[in-house]
């Protein structure tokens, strides 16, 4: 029998844009391994938008004692997420400059009143999306313990607790396992949110369309909302770059998480049987349709609300008044869809491989060329900054390969994605 009895691990959901967070929570999670298991060699590992953290065990810990390990590390786990969402919150209300424009248009109309419901609406709104945020972060860790020829292994997930049995040599079982139990878990709090979220942002637009689609062409807006109104095209822009790559991230969740739903029912155990069926095999499906139908709605919106910086005959004030109303609400959905897409922009890159996802160590990343003759290759290639108050999508998963003896030029305004 070996001195080592199995492996003590944990995956979890890593936000990449704070990672001196991670290497905290990394460093109290360490010093549980070693005081409470008893561990020598322990190491994390990194896949791609989650990080496995592993405790090789030289003795069995009785169950209290595993008990207690378990819930300790489930709270350093929540403190993370909850340090992330303090982080994010604060990054969005540094980000005033729409605001700012929209509470001087409104006073100008009289309608201060109208800012100041935006500002709670947007911070409501805002709060439930990082509670979703929270969540999704908090519940997408796993632990397992990995006993291999001493007993059962166990799973622990936010739904249930669950044993499996593995041959002890099965070790490439063992990363296979792991892989697709992160996408599955992963699917299991992304997927249903997002469906609600489109749902909510889909009815609000529905609402605008209606209302411009009632105004006579020729109208023009009030000159004391016209620059709102050039704000909000702006954020309604930003939304169809947003759409696109939300699209992308539900396809890509939608794929790989059925597919690792289906590798954990045929799995020897019960309850992880129970807890992979899939309650809506075509949710995914809608939603995509769902964002489809947004970007024709939103379209139809733009060209409209472009036709009142242009008109002749001015808008009453019941339209007026409507038309304010309809954009700070629809305003506040919009950031809500961003807030919670590029939060999540990270799923293109661990869902790419059509063999799960990459198993490497923290300092290093694989990846697999699509050709064995290019001398540069890129792929799913995203950059967005910021620019003012607003999000500049420079790059939106861009594919490259260059081959041998290929003279290429790369030309664009700055800011372009060059």
């Amino acid at each position: 029998m070996s001195d080592e009895l199995g492996t003590f691990m944990v995956a979890t959901l890593v936000d990449w844009k704070y990672p001196q967070v991670f290497d905290k929570t990394w460093k109290k999670i360490n010093k549980i391994y070693k005081k409470n298991l008893g561990s020598k060699r322990t190491r994390k590992n990194r896949i791609n938008t989650f990080v496995i953290t592993e405790a090789e065990l030289m003795f069995l810990p009785p169950i209290e004692k595993r008990i207690s390990v378990e819930n300790q590390v489930k709270a350093l786990l929540k403190e993370y997420a909850d340090t992330i969402d303090s982080l994010h919150e604060k990054e969005v209300k540094s980000q005033g400059n729409i605001n700012k424009i929209y509470e001087k248009d409104l006073e100008k109309l009289g309608k201060i009143q109208l800012y100041h419901q935006y500002l709670d609406n947007k911070h409501d709104t805002m709060s439930n999306i990082e509670s979703a945020i929270e969540e999704a972060g908090e519940k997408g860790g796993v632990i397992i313990w990995d006993l291999p020829g001493h007993q059962e292994d166990r799973v622990i997930l936010p739904e249930c607790v669950a044993t499996f049995s593995r041959a002890a040599d099965q070790e490439e079982t063992l990363i296979e396992f792991v892989d697709e139990l992160l996408i599955a878990n992963f699917a299991r709090r992304f997927l249903p949110y997002s469906h609600t979220l489109i749902l909510e942002v889909r009815e609000q637009y529905e609402k605008l369309l209606e209302f411009v689609n009632s105004v006579k062409d020729g109208t023009k807006i009030s000159a004391d909302f016209e620059l709102s109104l050039r704000t909000f095209i702006g954020v309604v822009s930003g939304i169809q770059e947003t759409l696109k790559l939300f699209y992308r991230e539900i396809e890509k969740s939608f794929q790989v998480g059925t597919a690792a739903f289906k590798y954990i029912q045929g799995l020897n155990s019960e309850e992880l049987t129970e807890w992979a069926q899939i309650k809506n095999p075509d949710l995914g499906t809608q939603i995509m349709q769902h964002i489809t139908d947004l970007q024709g709605i939103i379209a139809e919106i733009k060209t409209k609300m472009r036709g009142f910086l242009s008109g002749e005959n001015p808008m009453n004030n019941e339209q007026l008044s409507q038309f304010t109303e309809l954009v700070i609400d629809t305003d506040v959905k919009s950031n809500g869809l961003l807030l919670w897409t590029h939060r999540f922009h990270q799923i293109p890159s661990f869902t790419s491989m059509e063999e799960g996802i990459a198993y490497e160590e923290v300092e290093g990343e694989s990846y697999r060329p699509k050709s064995n003759t290019t001398i540069i290759e890129a792929t799913k290639i995203f950059k967005t900054f910021s620019r003012g108050g607003s999000t500049i999508y420079a790059l939106r998963g861009v594919d490259l390969q260059i081959e041998p003896g290929e003279f290429i030029i790369i030309r664009g305004p700055s800011g372009a994605g060059k």
